[in-house]
């Protein structure tokens, strides 16, 4: 003869189920699931040899974002051979790497920290495999913006 399942032990088997499952999702996203994110393209003229999907952006040397996307056109007059990449921004990883309100997501916001001369530029971050990544810094008397 066989035993009926008691509904309060399968109910607390799939609520324990759900509750691993949403800690395990929060876990390996890194927290990334309800951080925002920025994305912003900018143009290089010179090669893109050694970057990669994923090479780090860094604001003097710290980590706050990747790259995301490489494009060989994207956006450009014929005559404009810069080539774009997409990086992307994560608010709360800035945030949490200073005590300062930090607020990049407005387009205004940007276009005044671009007017003070922030300047995305490509840097080598190891001379023996020639990997680049995206240093964001701020220059004296900066060319003008395109």
């Amino acid at each position: 003869m066989s035993k009926k399942a008691n509904p309060t032990v399968i109910g607390v088997f799939i609520v324990t189920g759900l509750a691993l499952g949403v800690a395990g999702l929060v876990m390996f996203s890194s927290g990334s699931l309800f951080s925002t994110k920025h994305r912003y393209i900018m143009y290089f003229a010179g090669s893109l040899k050694g970057l990669d999907l994923g090479a780090p952006v860094q604001f003097k040397g710290v980590t706050i974002g990747k790259v995301v996307e490489i494009y060989v056109a994207h956006n450009q007059s014929p005559d404009d051979f810069a080539l774009p990449v997409l990086v992307e921004i994560d608010d709360a990883r800035l945030k949490e790497k200073t005590d300062r309100a930090v607020n990049i997501g407005t387009p205004e916001k940007l276009k005044e920290m671009v007017a003070k001369g922030l300047r995305g530029r490509l840097d080598a971050a190891s001379l023996v495999t020639g990997v680049l990544l995206v240093p964001l810094e701020f220059v004296n008397n900066p060319p003008p913006a395109v």
